[in-house]
């Protein structure tokens, strides 16, 4: 029982403080008797005495916070105070106020009213200027109607300024009611006008052209359709529409020139209609009909507007006259000159009077003038090089004989080959014939293609392993080029023979001549350059002609023909087998021509040095000597390659296995060659074909002395099978004139040596060696490396070897 006591005195302890309800169903239902009550006030009074204790404790805790919150107490209740004296006085004060604001309503209401007074005022003028509108805009509309343009337009601009005038918002309504109106109203007496304006200014489509200054039963006339145009600001635009229909109806039918049938003017007093017939095809007449369409428009159109109308006209029709007519009647020679002359006077005596009525567009027909000698020279040319590159079109053409002359001055001993050689020869004594030297023609170090003509020069040793990329007529560059597999020893031979060829002899001048052929390109090229040079001459004697000052000019143009056929004609050349060749032909006769023409010049002495000087051929000779000489080295470079791949190229010929292989490859270079030959004889001259062909025959020949010391070995029978086919090369022999194919190929002799010791036993090589002339083609180390290479090593071999190595023959 006395802990039931003590939980209900807790219990009702946590229920006063906490609300909170016992847990426990016997604690809930205990009786409450008299002990309990002693134990719940026991527990009642310790919870009040802790209670107190606590807030004690709090109070100490926050005194200062307490004074400070009663301070502030105290001044929001002064505050409080002051504001309620302020409000009592402010109620005063209004108090006292009020009979002065009853006066300040007063004021206000009269304002009001005057205020109310002016806006009716101002409504009733806006609506009087409103109906002033309303009525000009009606009035105008009905002038307009009754085709009075001018009042019409004159009782708008007033309602334009009428309605300017209306105080009123430009956003309101009214406003933009008003505006809409007037703006359709003027577009409407606008349409009336341009119906109006094109009875006045009549252009049919058809072919006429009217200008009327008046209309029956209409009041506008045409200096006031031209005052319309002015306040609606559109004089320049319907200028320019004006001047578009004028053109397409009646002025391009008359110049337009792409046009099939030119149409002719017909002159009216107010106007101008094609015509049924076609117009002369003249300056003049066309000058004269635009001068009539100038007056046409003078005459019947207001200044005011034909300012306007020219400015828009006159450049376009002049640039189409200068483009049109004027350029193509500028002559493209000499001929027909007195017609340009007087195409030059109308076109000037036509600008003189467009430009009196101080019109736009003479510039362009004055400049016309000025320039007559830039116009005619670049028209000069344009035709040139068009007619050169339309005969370059046509390609190879027929194939036409000419002959190539030269003179030298050789020696009595040359002169004499030369004639037995039965070369075509005319000797003559003259000491002041000579060209060049005996020796420098036969030069073997000289670059050039070649030995000019005949190739009869006394031909020694050469170092060179390809002479014949030399032009054939002599023409030499300033390089000399030494083979890399060409032995040093071959040298002596040579210094050998030019001291013979030395030997002091009465000279000859001796001129030679071969045939050759051409193709149809450099005639016309030729013939355009001479014609030039002619025209040029003329033009220098004739000091009053328009296009005077074009003659330096003119003597410029051959070196741009030259130029083109040097550019454009090496693509029609590849189409003829001969190309090439030709090419160079062509170039040897144009240069010969050239030349010729250039020597003829310079002993004209009816020309002034100031003229002789213009030709200046000297330069483009040389570029076209190199040009044919390109061809012909592209031409023996691609058949030497031909010629190395039949052979096997960079691999040994020789090392193949089968003299099947070796046979027939040696065959086809050999039909090869023998089909150049036979192509190539009608086209060259011998000198050239014979330097051609031996060029190639070198490329055999050296090919296989190269093969044949670059073996390791050579048998005997290997030997005898190179030996045979040497001989089948040898027949290429035929190809050449009186046993001439050692000048033109100089490896032809050391390849028959080699052939002759590989079919010899020691004996013959010592022969071939001390006796004869093995030794000015191989030297000794050659020579024994042929020895160590067909024979064993023995007594008598290395016996011959020493002796050869201890001879003085080098």
């Amino acid at each position: 029982m006395p802990a039931i006591s003590a939980q209900v005195g807790k219990a009702l302890v946590d229920f006063s403080s906490k609300n909170e309800f016992p847990d426990s169903d016997d604690v809930s239902a205990a009786p409450v008797e008299g002990t309990v009550i002693t134990t719940v006030y026991r527990a009642l009074s310790d919870a009040k005495i802790g209670l107190e204790t606590e807030i004690r404790s709090l109070s100490r805790d926050s005194a200062p916070d307490v004074e400070t919150w009663i301070a502030t107490a105290k001044a929001l209740q002064k505050d409080i105070k002051d504001l309620r004296a302020l409000a009592n006085n402010i109620v005063k004060q209004v108090e006292e106020d009020s009979y002065g604001n009853k006066s300040e309503l007063q004021e206000l209401h009269v304002e009001f009213l005057e205020k109310e007074i002016s806006f009716n005022s101002q409504l009733g003028d806006a609506l009087l200027a409103i109906k002033e509108v309303e009525d000009c805009l009606r009035k105008a509309d009905r002038l307009a109607t009754d085709k009075k343009i001018i009042e019409s337009l004159q009782l708008l601009a007033d309602s334009q300024v009428a309605l300017g005038k209306i105080s009123i918002p430009d956003n309101t309504r009214v406003y933009y009611l008003l505006r809409s109106r007037f703006l359709a109203r003027k577009d409407a007496i606008h349409e009336e006008f341009l119906s109006s304006w094109k009875k006045l200014v009549l252009v049919d489509p058809a072919g006429r052209f009217t200008i009327n200054k008046s209309i029956d039963r209409e009041a506008l006339k045409l200096q006031d359709a031209v005052t319309v145009l002015v306040s609606y600001n559109e004089l320049d635009q319907t200028a320019v529409r004006l001047w578009e229909d004028l053109d397409e109806a009646i002025v391009k039918p008359r110049t337009e020139i792409t046009i099939a049938a030119l149409r002719a003017f017909e002159i009216h007093d107010n106007g101008i209609s094609l015509a049924e017939g076609s117009p002369e095809d003249t300056i003049e007449m066309l000058l004269k009909d635009v001068e009539g369409l100038t007056t046409v428009l003078t005459t019947n159109l207001p200044e005011d507007f034909v300012s306007p109308l020219a400015k828009a006209m006159m450049p376009p029709l002049t640039s189409r006259i200068r483009e049109m007519w004027l350029d193509k009647v500028i002559p493209h020679s000499l001929e027909d000159m007195e017609q340009y002359r007087a195409s030059l006077a109308q076109v000037h005596s036509f600008a003189d009077k467009i430009n009196a009525l101080h019109w736009p567009g003479t510039e362009t027909l004055y400049d016309w003038g000025r320039n007559a000698p830039r116009l005619w020279l670049n028209k000069r040319k344009e035709t040139e090089l068009d007619n050169t590159r339309n005969q370059l079109a046509h390609g190879v053409g027929q194939l036409h004989s000419a002959e190539h002359i030269e003179t030298h001055e050789v020696s009595q001993e040359v002169s004499a080959d030369i004639v037995s050689a039965g070369s075509k020869a005319v000797v003559s004594d003259e000491w002041d014939a000579a060209w060049d030297s005996d020796e420098k023609s036969a030069d073997p170090l000289n670059d050039t293609p070649p030995a000019p003509l005949g190739g009869t020069q006394d031909a020694p040793i050469t170092i060179e392993d390809d002479p014949a990329d030399d032009d054939a007529w002599g023409w030499g560059d300033e390089t000399t080029e030494v083979p890399e597999d060409t032995p040093p020893e071959e040298a002596e031979p040579l210094a050998e023979s030019k001291s013979k060829a030395k030997k002091p002899n009465r000279n000859h001048a001796v001129t030679l001549k071969e045939t050759y052929q051409t193709s149809s390109m450099p005639g016309p090229v030729y013939e355009s350059i001479v014609n030039i040079y002619e025209d040029g001459v003329k033009l220098s004697k004739t000091d009053d002609s328009p296009i005077a000052l074009a003659t330096a000019g003119l003597f410029g143009l051959p070196t741009q023909i030259l130029a083109l056929y040097r550019a454009v004609s090496k693509q029609y050349y590849a189409t003829h087998p001969s190309g090439n060749m030709l090419l160079y032909n062509d170039c040897t006769w144009l240069c010969d021509k050239l030349t010729g023409y250039l020597t003829e010049w310079k002993a004209t002495d009816d020309l002034s040095p100031r003229i002789k000087n213009l030709v200046k051929l000297d330069p483009e000779i040389t570029k076209l000597q190199g040009f044919g000489k390109r061809a012909y080295k592209e031409e023996l470079i691609s058949q030497r390659t031909t010629v190395a791949d039949l052979l096997g190229g960079t691999q040994n010929f020789l090392q193949t296995n089968r003299q099947e292989d070796l046979e027939q490859g040696i065959d086809s270079v050999l039909a090869h060659i023998r089909a150049l030959s036979t192509e190539w004889t009608s086209i060259l001259p011998y000198s050239v074909l014979a330097s051609v062909l031996g060029s190639l025959v070198n490329k055999i020949a050296s090919k296989l002395i190269a093969d044949v010391l670059e073996l390791p070995s050579l048998n005997a029978d290997a030997a005898e099978s190179t030996a045979l086919l040497i001989s089948r090369v040898e027949t290429l022999d035929s190809l050449f004139h009186n046993d001439e194919t050692p000048k033109f190929a100089d490896q032809w002799m050391k390849m028959k040596f080699l052939s002759e010791v590989l079919q010899s036993n020691l004996k013959d090589i010592r022969f071939l060696w001390f006796e004869s002339h093995l030794g000015l083609y191989f030297t000794k180390e050659e020579v024994l490396d042929l020895i160590s290479l067909s024979f064993e090593e023995n007594v008598n071999s290395k016996a011959l070897k020493k002796e050869i190595r201890d001879s003085r023959l080098q």
